[in-house]
């Protein structure tokens, strides 16, 4: 059973579904900077006032960060 596209916009007429909006980006930084210290950092944006709250909240000082070996 083959169903004929309905829908010119995309090939075969598919249409694309949430690629425009994703940006990774944000993500893998908070990502990083929790593999760095050891602390999560769950809000966006990554501003670097949040990012020094959080890292003084959990109590990580400048000799204290985690280090990948």
């Amino acid at each position: 059973m083959v169903q004929e596209p309905t829908d010119a916009i995309g090939p075969l007429g598919a249409k694309s579904m949430s690629e425009s909006p994703f940006n990774p980006v944000a993500p893998a930084s908070a990502n990083a900077r929790r593999d760095a210290t050891g602390v999560r950092f769950p809000a966006v944006p990554l501003t670097r006032d949040r990012v020094w709250l959080r890292l003084r909240d959990a109590g990580v000082t400048e000799g204290s960060v985690n280090r990948a070996s």
